[in-house]
């Protein structure tokens, strides 16, 4: 009831802020016809405000209330096309939270929609196809409105309608909008728009001549509004990708011209993206045609590159950088699911590719950006494929491993654990990632182990300890078995107190993953109690000096790391609450109390026997926050 009398309270004004917010929007008259003012500009991001807000406070008028008396605004006579499209902004920013099963506004809003007239302001075009991308999942409930294969428009003649009430006044709402709101041209005044039109059945209205597809094909040959269309086209996919899969020839197509169409590089990511996600609806048969399809798109402008040794300007096609962000925007939306025993249908097309993303990666191996990038690519190949990206793995490790040891780019200590997430736990390729792990770490700890190492290779830090992380987690014993074990825990203790929050959060994660060794519930008795002997031997040789770090890292890091920091703490406790105890008061009677301190026995007593008594980790988070206090 209260929440009830709250929002009768707030209603008026937050209906008034909307109303206020709609002019505040409204874009300068005198912009160029064919002109679309950019999202990034200043009043852009004004705009990008404006929708978060409205977003927050939506629910206390009603997203389809404040939907409908806009679109009775724009069917007004004599409204200005940036009134018009201030308007449309506003239906587009509340558009999301209007249920996807409302039919009655939309049903009628939707045909008018899509039938803005060829001459109307691209500004008003790009606002409406933001809005069709907002209103994806209501179109995959009324999959009428998407039509079938985009087709040319084709005008309703007089004729096509029938002659009922209800079709001469649908038929008043689709020439008042297009005519009085887009053309400016008035309308005669006995022509009444009644809002009781809704709760006429929909069933009762004529079809509009335009579908979903046809209108954002329109936008995409304008080239202002072409990145619009093409972000409408991402949205319809993902939420529409089962409606979606037979057009995805025409997505193809729509692809393979996206950059003769004055797409923004964004928008062709995102047109990836969106048919990525419509191939995953495809049967098997037709997976690998169409994903080949996509990605010879970027074979074939990679190759030329890679042959003339050649780095255009960032962002551009002379990019690598370029084409390795749209591949990893196609893999990383494509998830097959697969049946016992089938075979990945992107395997062979990976095959194809992967010669070319040697290529990049041996040709511009000294540029960093070049190889952030194609790591990240072949990271989401890797994710899509799973076990079945075998084929590509001993060259993918043995580039990996060369190029590292040459450049020292953290990027493929990554790559290295998400290989050993998808392999680590197969014991045929064990003996392989190890000998990964090995090959790495004679590069990295010695990097690190410099006067500055530490601090001037944060990136190397998380990186290795993720890498080592892994291995514990898919294969303990060998990897505590390596020379590498006892290497990676002095500079994890050394890394301890390192004001990097990345950095600092995979060494603290380093300690968890050893100090729960043995609490893996899918291990036999025999296994568990091997392992527990293994964290208590690790805990009576280097606990002490785990603690010491910890309690050092309490009162000197920031206290936005001292969640994780904590969070080893509550590890220790449960492995050996006596031990860690004892620990525990060692460490902080070993911490420097200067002379403008005045830290007594007392509250450092008060400290240990609250950390005693804590049974859960979010009550020692405020234990930990008052002995930082104490020294600082």
């Amino acid at each position: 009831m209260e929440c009830v009398e709250n929002v009768r309270i707030f209603k008026p004004y937050i209906t008034k802020l909307i109303s206020h917010l709609c002019v505040h929007c409204r874009l300068d008259e005198d912009v160029n016809k064919d002109t679309v003012p950019g999202e990034k500009e200043e009043f852009g991001q004004f705009r990008k405000t404006v929708k978060e807000v409205l977003r927050d406070v939506i629910f206390i008028v009603g997203s389809l209330e404040v939907f409908g008396e806009l679109y009775s605004n724009i069917c007004k006579p004599n409204l200005s096309w940036n009134e018009n499209e201030a308007c449309l902004f506003v239906m587009h920013a509340v558009a999301p939270s209007i249920r996807t099963d409302e039919s009655k506004l939309l049903q009628i809003a939707v045909p008018v929609l899509l039938s803005i007239p060829p001459d109307t302001h691209c500004a008003v075009r790009a606002t409406t196809l933001d809005l069709i991308g907002e209103l994806a999942e209501w179109i995959d409930n009324h999959h009428d409105v998407l039509g079938v294969y985009p087709t040319l428009f084709i005008p309703i003649p007089h004729t096509t309608f029938c002659h009922s009430p209800h079709s001469v006044i649908l038929r008043c709402f689709i020439l008042s909008f297009s005519h009085a709101s887009f053309c400016h041209s008035p309308i005669p005044h006995s022509v009444d728009l009644p809002y009781h039109i809704l709760s006429f059945p929909h069933t009762s209205f004529p079809r509009s001549p335009d579908t979903v597809l046809q209108f954002i094909l329109d936008g995409l040959k304008i080239q202002s509004v072409a990145s619009h269309a093409a972000k409408a086209v991402q949205k319809v996919c993902q939420k529409c990708r089962k409606r979606m899969a037979p057009h995805f020839d025409g997505l193809l197509q729509i692809i393979q011209s996206a950059d003769q169409l004055s797409v923004s590089n964004d928008a062709i990511v995102g047109l990836l993206k969106g048919a990525a996600e419509v191939l995953s609806q495809l049967p098997h048969d037709k997976v690998t045609a169409g994903m080949r399809g996509l990605v010879q798109l970027h074979i074939t402008p990679l190759l030329e590159l890679t042959q003339n040794s050649h780095l255009g300007k960032a962002g551009t096609s002379g990019d690598p950088a370029l084409w390795m962000d749209r591949l990893t925007a196609l893999f990383r939306s494509c998830s097959i699911e697969l049946d016992g025993g089938q075979s990945h249908p992107c395997q062979p097309v990976v095959e194809e590719l992967w010669p070319v993303i040697a290529a990049v990666v041996t040709t511009y191996q000294s540029d960093d950006k070049i190889m952030e990038r194609t790591c990240r690519c072949v990271r989401f190949i890797l994710r899509c494929l799973g076990k079945y990206s075998y084929s590509i793995l001993t060259s993918l490790v043995e580039i990996a491993i060369q190029v590292y040891k040459s450049h020292h780019q953290s990027c493929f200590l990554y790559l290295g654990s998400i290989i050993v997430d998808e392999f680590g736990s197969d014991p045929n390729y064990q003996q392989g990632l190890l000998f990964m792990l090995v090959a790495f770490a004679e590069v990295s700890f010695p990097l690190l182990s410099g006067p500055t190492g530490l601090i001037d290779n944060p990136d190397t830090i998380d990186d290795i300890f993720r890498l080592c992380s892994r291995f514990i987690q898919h294969v303990p014993e060998k990897f505590l078995g390596s020379p590498v074990a006892p290497a990676s825990i002095q500079c994890a203790l050394a890394a301890s107190v390192l004001d990097h929050r990345d950095a600092f959060s995979s060494v603290m994660k380093f300690f968890r993953d050893l100090l729960t060794l043995g609490k893996n519930d899918d291990l036999i008795e025999a296994d568990k109690m091997q392992r527990q002997a293994v964290v208590s031997s690790f805990i009576a040789e280097h606990g002490p000096t785990i603690m010491d770090r910890l309690v050092q890292g309490f009162v000197t890091l920031p206290t936005y790391m001292l969640t994780e920091s904590t969070e080893v703490l509550w590890t220790f406790l449960e492995q050996s609450k006596e031990v860690c105890m004892s620990l525990l008061q060692s460490s902080i009677e070993k911490l420097p109390v200067r002379s403008t301190m005045k830290v007594t026995a007392e509250q450092q007593t008060t400290i240990i026997l609250s950390v005693s008594r804590c049974d859960d980790v979010n009550k020692l988070y405020p234990v930990v926050k008052d002995l930082a206090r104490l020294y600082r």
